[in-house]
């Protein structure tokens, strides 16, 4: 529901966003109001992982650059039986992100693989399982 909200701009860098350009737009000689100079207003404002679905599942592969100098960009096509995927960073090893997408996709698999056979695969079972398996240990 969140992600819905944000995607039609109702998400809230987006509206502050919008009302920094507004200011520009209708005060170019005057300053920004502070909260544009915040701590807090920047990192808000920093993309460190920004995705993309192509969704022409007749490409090959697809490319999605990064939205900030410091992300993560990973372009995808969802395909009958799996899934292609690029990534690009100007400062982050893509190996490492590539292997931990690979990891995430196999265990994704593995447990889908697993409530098929059950055949108890509902609404909800499997993101109450994946989030049991994934959850940092207290330890």
């Amino acid at each position: 529901a969140m992600t819905a909200r944000a995607g039609s701009g109702h998400g809230v860098d987006r509206h502050l966003y919008a009302l920094r350009k507004a200011w520009v737009l209708a005060r170019p000689n005057e300053p920004a109001p502070d909260l544009y100079n915040s701590p807090g207003y920047a990192a808000l404002s920093e993309t460190v992982l920004s995705t993309s679905n192509c969704g022409n599942p007749a490409l090959k592969s697809f490319g999605f650059g990064p939205v900030s100098h410091d992300g993560i960009g990973i372009g995808y096509i969802i395909k009958e039986r799996g899934l292609s995927y690029s990534i690009c960073s100007r400062s982050i090893s893509v190996d490492a992100v590539a292997e931990e997408l690979r990891a995430f996709l196999n265990s994704t698999q593995e447990l889908l693989k697993r409530d098929a056979k059950r055949k108890s695969l509902r609404p909800g079972a499997l993101v109450q399982r994946f989030a049991g398996a994934v959850a940092p240990s207290s330890a």
